[in-house]
Formats: C-alpha cells, sequence, structure tokens
C-alpha cells in the first residue's frame, strides 16, 4: 500500500463525493460499541476490533453477518441488527462526537472553494432513526457542507456501481471533474467505476483491507494517505 504525504484537489475539481462510514463518522467505534452491548444478549462473544476492521464495509446486515462468522441464520440477524439499531441510536445524541475532525475540516475548506459536494452511502435511511445518514447530516455542522446525499436505499443499486449516480449524471455530473474520497477498496472502485480520481484515508497508517481485489491500473487513478489533513485545496 503506497501512502502519499499529500494530494492536492485541483482547482479544475468541481464535484467531490464522500463516503460516510470510516470517511466522515467513526461508525467503526459505534459498531464495536454497539456489539459489545448486543451480543452477549444473544450468547455470542462480541468481534475483536481486528474482525470488526476487516469486515467493515458493506450493508450493516452483511458487515454484522460477516463479523459474527458469516452463516448467522436469518430470523436471528435480523433480531440482532434491530436491536443493534435500537442501541445505536443512543450514540448519535451529539453528532458531533462521532465526526472526524480531519474529515469536517476538508469538507470546510472544499466548500470555502466553492466544490459541489454529494455524499453517497451505503447506509440505509428508512428505520435508521438518528443514524440516519439525512438525519446525522440535518443535526450536525455537515448541513453547511453537504449540497446532495445518495443513501443506500434510494435505489436497488449500490457504490460501487456507477448506476447510482445515474441521476446526478443526466442531470450534468461531470465525472472528469469528480474526485471521490473514502476509506475501503468499494470507495477505490467506485472511483474506478466513474473513471474519476479518488482519495483513501488510512488513518494511522493502517492497512485497508482488499485493495488486492481492485482492478488493475487502480493506483494511477487513486491516492492513499493517513490524514485527510494532507490533502490541499488549490485556491
Amino acid at each position: 500500500m503506497s501512502v502519499h504525504d499529500a494530494v492536492t484537489i485541483g482547482k479544475d475539481t468541481t464535484t467531490v463525493i464522500w463516503d460516510l462510514d470510516g470517511t466522515i463518522l467513526d461508525s467503526l467505534g459505534v459498531l464495536e460499541g454497539g456489539l459489545q452491548e448486543v451480543s452477549p444478549r444473544y450468547d455470542i462473544t462480541p468481534p475483536s476490533h481486528d474482525v470488526l476492521v476487516a469486515n467493515f464495509h458493506g450493508s450493516l446486515e452483511s458487515t454484522i453477518n460477516n463479523v459474527l462468522g458469516g452463516a448467522v441464520k436469518p430470523s436471528l440477524l435480523q433480531a440482532i441488527v434491530d436491536d443493534f439499531l435500537i442501541v445505536q441510536d443512543t450514540y448519535y445524541g451529539v453528532i458531533e462526537e462521532h465526526l472526524y475532525p480531519d474529515a469536517v475540516d476538508l469538507m470546510k475548506r472544499l466548500h470555502d472553494a466553492g466544490k459541489r459536494q454529494i455524499l453517497v452511502t451505503n447506509r440505509g435511511h428508512e428505520g435508521r432513526l438518528r443514524a440516519s445518514p439525512r438525519s446525522i447530516v440535518a443535526h450536525s455542522e455537515l448541513r453547511d457542507y453537504v449540497d446532495v446525499i445518495v443513501c443506500a436505499d434510494d435505489s436497488k443499486h449500490r457504490k460501487p456501481k456507477r448506476i447510482v449516480l445515474d441521476k446526478l449524471i443526466t442531470e450534468g455530473l461531470d465525472l472528469e471533474k469528480t474526485i471521490v474520497v473514502g476509506d475501503q477498496f468499494v470507495d477505490a472502485e467506485f472511483a474506478h467505476n466513474l473513471e474519476s480520481k479518488g482519495i483513501l484515508v488510512a488513518r494511522n497508517n493502517t492497512q485497508i483491507p482488499y485493495l488486492e481485489r481492485l482492478p488493475n491500473g487502480w493506483e494511477s487513478r487513486v491516492a492513499i494517505v493517513t490524514s485527510l489533513t494532507n490533502v490541499q485545496v488549490a485556491q
């Protein structure tokens, strides 16, 4: 994994597409805390931090299934997810407590530079209460920076499929002047599928899982940094 000391978002970039979980929001910490509380109710040992990191992508249901061994019966999985959503909601009383400062700072700098910012997340809106992406944005300083929100349940398609942005592309989104910011291999794959540039953040210089799954040539399109403070915005 090749890491860049600094990356610049150029003047010609008009739009930044943001991932939410793990990029703007420390949802891994919420997931870990929530499962530590919920798992014992079902006589399940809470997953380790390393297991959570290795499986922290996709939908909430698939993530919880994977971190609990990958073969949870559907009825049991649904019960665990339902309990987790109730516990998770308590974490989001004050959203700012769970936002990464480096992401919020970069969003502010992009806003000041006149960039359009779109949140595209595989987190759903319906039934997520205060953990809904729309609620998270509306009840935090993110409301000042995010122009468009695309949630997982806005259509039957999800990242990294290009089709999740078809409506915006039809409306004139210029993908050549767009950059994707995320923290997982799916965000790099999304940038590849859009034929856009990308930036991945690997905080604390941690290894990003599954980069080997990406198509050949992805590194020419996507840069990796250890903090979003290392991303400059050209004025």
